[in-house]
C-alpha cells in the first residue's frame, strides 16, 4: 500500500498487527473508556487490526485481518489470507482456510465454473459441472496447487486436506461482503458438513 505519510509512523508488532502514530488519529470513544484503552498500545499508538509488515525501503504491505488470525488446537497462529491467496490459481476460483480449534488446517475450494468448462470441452468429459468437479484427474490438479502453495512453509501451516465445493460462495448466499471478502462464519456455517468430513480422519502429515 506505500509507505507511510510525512508525520505518520507505522510499526508492526510481534504478531504482525500493524500500529499507527499520527496526529490524525482519533482521541478516543466517546465515553467508553475501556475500548479507548483497547484501542491503543499503552505508548499512544493505533491499533488498526491489520496483519503486515514493512519491507526495507518503508513499503507497507498489508497481508490480512488479526481478526481472521486461526489458532490450532496446537495454540499455532496462522493468517490465512496468504495462504488463501497463494491457492487462488489454475481452476480454484476461492479459497477458505480453515483450522480453528483442529489438529491441522483445511481447505474449502471453489473451482472457476467456466475455466473448468473449458477444460471439459478439452479433454470431451462428459456429464456435466457436478461430474467434472469429482474427476480424478481435478483432485491430482488442485493438490499440485496445494503442494506448490505448501512449499517452504512449516508444517503446522501446511493445508493437510481439501474438499472441492459444489458452487461458488456469493453475495445472494451472504457469503461475501459487498467488497467480495470472505464472511468466514457463514462460510463455515453452510459447510460444515465439509468441514466435519475433512477432520474424520487424522492427517497421515499432523
Amino acid at each position: 500500500v506505500g509507505p507511510a505519510l510525512p508525520g505518520v509512523t507505522i510499526r508492526a508488532m510481534d504478531d504482525g498487527e500493524l500500529l499507527v502514530e499520527s496526529p490524525g488519529n482519533f482521541q478516543g470513544y466517546f465515553k467508553d473508556p475501556q475500548a479507548t484503552a483497547e484501542a491503543f498500545t499503552p505508548d499512544g499508538a493505533f491499533r488498526t487490526g491489520d496483519l503486515g509488515r514493512i519491507d526495507a525501503d518503508g513499503y507497507v504491505w498489508i497481508t490480512g485481518r488479526k481478526k481472521a488470525i486461526i489458532v490450532t488446537a496446537g495454540g499455532k497462529n496462522i493468517a490465512p489470507v496468504p495462504i488463501e491467496k497463494r491457492l487462488e490459481r489454475d481452476l480454484i476460483e476461492q479459497a477458505v482456510v480453515v483450522g480453528s480449534e483442529r489438529p491441522y488446517i483445511v481447505a474449502l475450494l471453489a473451482l472457476d465454473p467456466d475455466l473448468l468448462a473449458a477444460e471439459a470441452r478439452q479433454k470431451g468429459w462428459s456429464g456435466g459441472i457436478e461430474e467434472w468437479r469429482q474427476r480424478a484427474e481435478v483432485s491430482r490438479r488442485i493438490q499440485t496447487v496445494i503442494d506448490d502453495a505448501n512449499h517452504g512453509r512449516a508444517s503446522f501451516e501446511t493445508v493437510k486436506k481439501f474438499a472441492i465445493l459444489p458452487r461458488s460462495l456469493s453475495l445472494e448466499e451472504k457469503e461475501l461482503t459487498p467488497t467480495l471478502k470472505l464472511r468466514r462464519n457463514i462460510v463455515l456455517d453452510h459447510f460444515q458438513d465439509r468441514v466435519d468430513s475433512l477432520y474424520s480422519t487424522r492427517s497421515k502429515e499432523s
